[in-house]
């Protein structure tokens, strides 16, 4: 008979396949599993795939893979093959047993993708077997009838193979243990194939995550696959269990926030003038009485500055910062357009939501903190921002405080494109819509002469407090290096 599964790795490919389908199913949370172990060695022979329920019980999984199209008879189950002297029931029903000392909620299963046989047949020492699932079936409903090994009463036609069945389990030596295994054993044929298994992860990937598109159900299957490398090979040292935490971290798009663009360094000298202003800022923000402090100020007042120096100096006080555009500089040679990414809604969320992704390390499931964000809309990113923010205020104690810099910026480039719609300005937070636990911080030029700015930026509401930046004093300009400093320090 050709072997077709010589030289194939799809055995152990279907093998760890089987894994990450319940892998995925962990992250269900009604599917009550904690864990998922790859070749266990908690228990021998029930070792493929391990599974760990929150309610202590542990379905040890044997899988069975062939590319053959041969069904799964009962002869296959209950009796020796060739070269064995021993029966795969009777190896499972072993390791069942010697599995009880360490864990005593084991759950035997079988897992194979060949289909159950259909008709009778007849073995070697001319006894006469039923279908397998027919005879299954029948004994699973007896045995809930009967409540014990003894009381079961099967058809006479199922007297051989019941005959045989238990005499592959006399190493389980008493009934109540034959019965307990009986009970608990789960044989799961007509599995699907390597290929269907794909398919109906791609589809638990859309469920999970809400992705409907099929590329990206397939990325995060392939990043999902590439896993197992490190969960089972000792490449980066070998994990007994997979944890919900782990697969996030896996399948979460790593993005490196760029300190260049939104964590930008206060000037020097920072006037003195302002040092008055920030702690009142700083007052203002940790009191939370506002939803939404407007930080306003003609061109080159100092907004920036003082935003980049709030969040050098009292880093525990801003969480997230987003400038709309680049603060100019003494030593740029050009001024930055108004019009670019950085207005767009979707690169504006985004970067908030990758900032705040950082502070969830080690709890991206926890707090169901979105793998990665290019599958969602701008409003569910918008909504995951919200709700994080809130999160991380419950955890913190304190206000999460976002400061937005440079909103006159995006208005100046929806004025550009003629599209004020195209920038993230429609898509701020109304001040009735923050959650109690976040803050905004806004910093532009005065709302009048920018229509597109909300109109709740507009009104005078309770819950928008607005800034004015203050004027810079002689004193402040006598901070400044001049330019016999500069030489001397040159020097």
């Amino acid at each position: 008979m050709k072997n077709y599964d010589s030289g194939s790795h799809e055995p152990y490919w279907y093998e760890s396949f089987v894994g990450l389908k319940y892998v995925l199913k962990m992250l269900d949370t009604d599917s009550g599993i904690e864990a998922v172990a790859f070749q266990s060695q908690m228990i021998n022979k029930l070792d493929d795939v391990v599974v760990k329920y929150a309610d202590g019980c542990l379905r040890c999984i044997q899988v069975k893979h062939t590319r053959a199209e041969k069904n799964l008879t009962l002869s296959d189950l209950i009796r020796p093959t060739k070269g064995n002297f021993s029966s795969l029931l009777q190896d499972m029903a072993v390791a069942w047993k010697e599995g009880l000392k360490t864990i005593p909620n084991c759950i035997p299963e079988l897992y194979t993708n060949r289909p159950g046989g259909k008709n009778w047949s007849r073995t070697a020492n001319d006894a006469v077997y039923p279908p397998l699932h027919e005879f299954w079936k029948a004994l699973k409903e007896e045995m809930k009838r009967a409540g014990n090994l003894s009381g079961i009463r099967l058809d006479s036609t199922y007297s051989a193979v019941w005959t045989d069945l238990l005499a592959q389990l006399g190493v389980l030596e008493t009934d109540i243990n034959k019965y307990e295994f009986l009970r608990k054993f789960r044989l799961r044929f007509s599995r699907p194939d390597l290929e269907k298994l794909e398919s109906q992860m791609h589809e638990q990937i859309g469920r999970i995550f809400g992705v409907s598109s099929p590329s990206f159900q397939r990325e995060i299957f392939e990043k999902l696959a590439a896993s197992l490398r490190v969960w089972t090979t000792s490449i980066q040292g070998k994990v007994d269990f997979v944890y919900p935490e782990e697969v996030y971290s896996r399948l979460s798009l790593q993005v490196e926030v760029d300190d260049r663009v939104h964590l930008i360094r206060p000037p020097v000298p920072f006037f003195k003038s302002r040092l008055v202003f920030m702690e009142r800022l700083i007052e203002q923000l940790g009191s939370r009485k506002h939803s939404i402090i407007f930080l306003k100020g003609s061109p080159g007042s100092g907004k920036s500055s003082l935003v980049s120096q709030l969040a050098y100096d009292a880093p525990a006080i801003i969480n997230l910062r987003y400038h709309a555009f680049k603060p100019i500089t003494p030593e740029m040679k050009e001024i930055p357009p108004d019009a670019g990414r950085t207005v767009d809604p979707r690169v504006f969320w985004t970067a908030l939501i990758d900032q705040i992704r950082t502070e969830f390390t080690g709890k991206l499931y926890q707090y169901k903190v979105p793998i990665r964000c290019d599958y969602l809309t701008v409003d569910e990113i918008r909504n995951h921002t919200l709700r994080l923010a809130q999160e991380l205020s419950n955890i913190n104690q304190r206000p999460t405080v976002i400061a937005i810099d440079g909103i006159d910026h995006a208005a100046r480039a929806g004025y550009i494109s003629h599209k004020h719609e195209s920038t993230f300005l429609p898509w701020l937070v109304h001040p009735e819509e923050v959650p109690s636990g976040v803050l905004f911080l806004l910093a532009g030029q005065p709302p009048e002469g920018y229509p597109a700015y909300p109109q709740w930026l507009k009104e005078d509401r309770a819950e928008v407090l607005h800034l004015e930046v203050p004027v810079v004093t002689e004193d402040d300009i006598r901070q400044m290096p001049t330019e016999a400093d500069s030489h001397s320090l040159d020097a």
